[in-house]
């Protein structure tokens, strides 16, 4: 439906009071599988990490004690601000025939644009805005200069501030140093590979380190770039396992767009009812394989080869949902004003800070998938 008339073009005509609203996303798809945190202040949020620890063998009689320190570390999260004011006037009510725009309307889009941009931040991911870039209009994983190009790196304004699930996270006593969540498998004995195209039948991929199920994973056979496909899927829980991420609490989910539920949907072993997936033919979004699947369109395009041989996929991330954390410094806060300079003018508003991290690499796996895409 394309919106596109001001208020003052609506003047004097006559019409139903219904006010039919534009098709929009109106919750947080993703909120409700983080771990939150009210309350946040400052300029980060630091969460204590610790390390694990192995036994020693016993090497004689009378040993004398070696004491080692159990290692620990920081996880930081830093805030991003957000604001939006709409205007109108006291007179419109005059003209516009009982049309029900009022501060009840402008507060409602209000609340539904921040529960949007929660997404994105959990995700780490923004709208490519630059007209020249190849996804231009897509989703693109955050960096301090995708928002505003004279953003600063860690600053809560213009969009500096990075982190969430696949973006880079700030790490260290400081919070100085940055993490980022790799895009290209791990290897054994290659480690991260530099384009997806270097993976053949013959390498393996290592369970235990990888945080990617590259686009062309195929337990057998030929490698062939594809969308969602069980053995993904399954992979990808097998990685979660090797490194024992399933033996604590939450929930294990999994973000995909519609695309991809698409592509479920028309598997052959899901039409069979036996595999408990039945649900999501009707509409509704039910767990396969002990996964909470998710349906966004915050999900990102990534560039998995070269610069002179580019391959963008679908990033769907996999991850356990205590390991991401949601914190909050400003509770979505309206405002209604009125100026003093202006007889009929009448401003509602909302600002709102929040940030998220992830709390560890390894509980997090995207897997890539081949979904159509037009470069600009």
């Amino acid at each position: 439906m394309k919106i596109e008339k001001a208020i003052i073009d609506m003047y004097e005509k006559t019409r139903t009071q219904q006010l039919i609203e534009e098709l929009q996303q109106k919750v947080s798809v993703l909120t409700p599988f983080a771990r939150v945190i009210h309350g946040c202040n400052g300029k980060m949020y630091q969460i204590p990490a610790v390390g694990s620890t192995e036994l020693n063998r016993r090497t004689t009689r009378m040993q004398e004690i070696e004491a080692t320190e159990l290692e620990f570390g920081l996880r930081n999260m830093k805030p991003q601000l957000f604001e939006k004011f709409l205007k109108w006037s006291t007179d419109d009510e005059k003209f516009l025939a009982n049309l029900p725009i009022n501060a009840t309307t402008m507060v409602t889009q209000l609340t539904n644009a921040a529960e949007r941009v929660k997404d994105d931040v959990l995700l780490g991911t923004c709208v490519d805005m630059d007209e020249d870039s190849d996804t231009y209009g897509e989703h693109i994983i955050q960096t301090p200069t995708s928002i505003m190009a004279d953003a600063v790196d860690g600053s809560p304004y213009k969009g500096g501030t990075t982190g969430g699930l696949l973006g880079d996270n700030y790490v260290g006593d400081m919070g100085s140093e940055k993490e980022a969540l790799p895009q290209q498998p791990y290897v054994r004995g290659e480690g991260l590979i530099t384009t997806w195209d270097e993976l053949t039948e013959d390498l393996d991929i290592d369970t235990k380190k990888t945080n990617v199920v590259p686009v062309n994973y195929t337990p057998e056979g030929t490698l062939t770039p594809s969308g969602i496909t069980i053995d993904k899927l399954l992979f990808a829980k097998t990685c979660m396992q090797a490194r024992y991420a399933l033996n604590g609490g939450g929930t294990l989910c999994m973000a995909i767009t519609p695309q991809q539920a698409f592509d479920m949907m028309r598997l052959d072993k899901l039409q069979n009812i036996d595999y408990g997936f039945q649900a999501l033919k009707t509409g509704f979004i039910s767990p396969l394989l002990g996964i909470r699947f998710l349906i966004t369109d915050s999900l990102p395009l990534v560039n998995v080869g070269s610069s002179s041989a580019k391959k963008y996929v679908r990033v769907c991330p996999m991850w356990r949902s205590e390991d991401l954390v949601y914190g909050i410094w400003e509770n979505a806060k309206f405002h209604m004003r009125q100026p003093d300079n202006y007889i009929d003018k009448l401003l509602a508003g909302v600002t709102f800070g929040m940030g998220a991290a992830r709390t560890r690499e390894e509980t997090v796996i995207s897997i890539h998938c081949e979904e159509k895409f037009s470069a600009a």
